[in-house]
């Protein structure tokens, strides 16, 4: 089974250093924080011989990790859509609850979510989505807490 960490961030990122620090049976690639780069990486990019991918980024004042169940046709700052002629709403393809039931423990607090926001994270989860309607994918937000990132490199150890 051929796995892609796809993660927004630098250095100091939460998403980042969490990526880093997964096992090398992932192949890690950094998406970039440009509106018209991130579209151009899903599109111009091949990842159809990847069976799973989970992309992570970080959700600010949050706690925990949140599992984002879908992403949404729309693009924040100007208010329009990722795609004319796309779908509303994408879920995602990914095994979510099977995945919940490896995340479950008594420290960290895990969320689902059907809202990915509507800037760099849900633009990329979208398009990755459109594009790749058969691979399963997953979107992943993080906190910056240090348990919160050693407990998520470890599970996503053993996927």
């Amino acid at each position: 089974m051929r796995k892609l960490l796809l993660y927004f961030g630098n250095e100091k990122n939460p998403a980042s250093i969490v990526a880093q620090q997964v096992k090398n049976t992932w192949d890690k690639i950094e998406i970039p924080n440009n509106y018209s780069r991130i579209r151009q990486f899903v599109y111009n990019s091949d990842f159809t011989h990847y069976n799973t991918i989970i992309m992570l980024g970080v959700k600010t004042n949050s706690s925990g990790i949140t599992l984002e169940k879908c992403a949404h046709n729309l693009y924040t700052p100007n208010k329009t859509k990722l795609l004319n002629n796309g779908k509303t709403t994408l879920k995602s393809t990914y095994d979510i609850y099977s995945f919940l039931k490896n995340l479950e423990n008594d420290k960290v607090k895990i969320n689902i979510s059907e809202n990915a926001g509507t800037y760099y994270c849900n633009c990329a989860y979208y398009w990755m989505l459109h594009k790749y309607p058969k691979i399963n994918i997953l979107f992943i937000h993080l906190s910056d807490e240090l348990e919160v990132m050693n407990f998520l490199v470890s599970k996503l150890n053993t996927v």
